[in-house]
């Protein structure tokens, strides 16, 4: 599971969590009548998406995305299916992207106000760490001094709406980690003005294809310590494929340190955030026993460092003891 934890962002497995960032699709509409699978209908003018509400928007207006919120050249959206009774409209597919879209925007931007807006208690409680579900007010309290990760969308597809729920196939990047998931949405009851009402209520992990260009690093662990098989491979896609031999849970987080940071300048990091000069990249918890990947992408030529923060039974990170490595990205 792919948990974005805000306390340690990178203490869980999404990431999430989560500055600007082109996001856009080329968008295939339903009419008001179509059938389960629909006829797609490519929309060649691409526009840029921003962290704002999205707009309920009017049948008739349905074939444009603008009217709800803006999307940028990139991967087809596709809808496939639009079921319930009574039937939902095209515009029900539409508000569904444009929030998707939205939110992943305001993640990037730290736009925490408007990403509690667009989501349930239930999805700010997920993204905390899998915890219960949030009020507003104690999201906002949580996450004040986080540092925003950028989140970029890369595609949505089978967007499938029933009355009150409605779901879509999301592939997406945080930091430099590719994700995919199915995102569950809940229409709200009772929304502002003229928003649109649905709202962002989980995410259901789902299995990450590689791009096929990959390299691939092993990444042996157990307490406390790291090995790479290589420790360099051709960029910029590169999937970390984990085993963890030993009895406690690790986790492979990756970070890019600038020259005048070292990993022990993590440990004596000031609150949750990352110093400064220290960029996310990616994180992927590797249980007990276990195997897990970290798919990488669009990574620079650099030196990436791969750390463990989760704490033995005193709570002592294992990278105090030692648990860093580095690989090379040519």
């Amino acid at each position: 599971m792919h948990r974005r934890t805000i306390v340690r962002p990178w203490l869980g497995q999404r990431i999430r969590i989560v500055g600007a960032v082109a996001l856009g699709s080329t968008i295939a509409w339903l009419t008001v009548d179509a059938p389960a699978h629909a006829q797609q209908q490519p929309r060649d003018t691409p526009v840029a998406v921003a962290c704002e509400m999205p707009r309920r928007i009017a049948p008739e207006n349905a074939a444009s995305p603008d009217a709800a919120t803006s999307s940028s050249a990139g991967t087809p959206t596709t809808i496939t299916a639009v079921v319930g009774t009574p039937s939902p409209t095209s515009t029900d597919a539409v508000e569904v992207e444009a929030v998707a879209r939205s939110l992943a925007a305001c993640l990037s931007d730290g736009n925490n106000p408007l990403v509690a807006r667009l989501a349930t208690g239930s999805y700010l409680g997920q993204i905390f760490g899998g915890g219960p579900s949030l009020a507003e007010d104690e999201f906002l309290a949580l996450v004040e001094d986080l540092p925003a990760i950028r989140t970029e969308i890369r595609s949505i597809s089978d967007i499938q709406v029933q009355t009150d729920t409605a779901s879509a196939d999301v592939v997406s990047i945080v930091g430099h980690q590719l994700l995919h998931a199915r995102w569950n949405f809940v229409r709200d009851a009772s929304p502002r003005d003229d928003e649109t009402p649905w709202r962002i209520d989980a995410e259901v992990p789902a299995t990450v294809v590689p791009p096929s260009d990959a390299a691939t690093i092993g990444v042996a662990m157990e307490e406390y310590e790291f090995g790479l098989d290589e420790d360099a491979a051709v960029g910029p896609n590169v999937v970390l494929a984990g085993r963890n031999g030993g009895n406690e849970d690790h986790e492979m987080l990756v970070l890019r340190l600038s020259d005048d940071i070292t990993s022990a300048d993590i440990l004596r990091a000031a609150g949750p955030g990352l110093p400064e000069s220290v960029e996310f990249i990616g994180q992927v918890t590797v249980p007990a026993d276990d195997r897990a990947d970290l798919v990488l992408v669009d990574l620079d030529p650099d030196v990436y460092t791969i750390i463990c923060l989760l704490p033995d039974a005193n709570g002592t990170p294992h990278l105090a003891q030692g648990m860093t490595v580095e690989f090379e990205v040519q």
